[in-house]
């Protein structure tokens, strides 16, 4: 591998635990609101039990190690879908909840523009500040 395939995966790694911290970050931000439920707060307690599933663990391990899997990448959208699909399941309807979703879905959009940064700076391919 060489040093720009080693430094484009630990970037995409420290991408990827950067994202999901600032969602679990989130989840604990909403579960401290004076105004949710019980209900409210075991769903957010599931929603984050997502977040610490063994395929988070394994897309960490396999962007650690340098290794694109079709399965790593599988597994990353995976979450993105199992996250928003519970989010609108379980979590839909009130005000507060649609802010929940609303909150993790710009997370999503962030993350993914941060690994298109990503990919630019790897590939050498400039950024123009127009």
């Amino acid at each position: 591998m060489t040093i720009i395939q080693q430094q484009y995966f630990e970037k995409w790694h420290d991408v990827f635990v950067t994202y999901v911290k600032n969602i679990v970050t989130i989840a604990d931000t909403f579960k401290l609101m004076s105004n949710i439920s019980d209900s409210d707060k075991q769903h957010i307690d599931t929603f984050k039990a997502i977040l610490h599933s063994q395929d988070v663990k394994d897309i960490e391990n396999d962007l650690a190690k340098g290794i694109v899997k079709r399965s790593t990448l599988d597994k990353i959208e995976k979450l993105n879908k199992d996250m928003i699909d519970y989010a609108i399941k379980h979590m839909s309807g009130t005000q507060f909840n649609l802010m929940f979703l609303k909150k993790i879905s710009y997370c999503q959009i962030e993350y993914n523009k941060q690994a298109g940064i990503s990919q630019l700076v790897a590939l050498h391919i400039p950024i123009l500040d127009c």
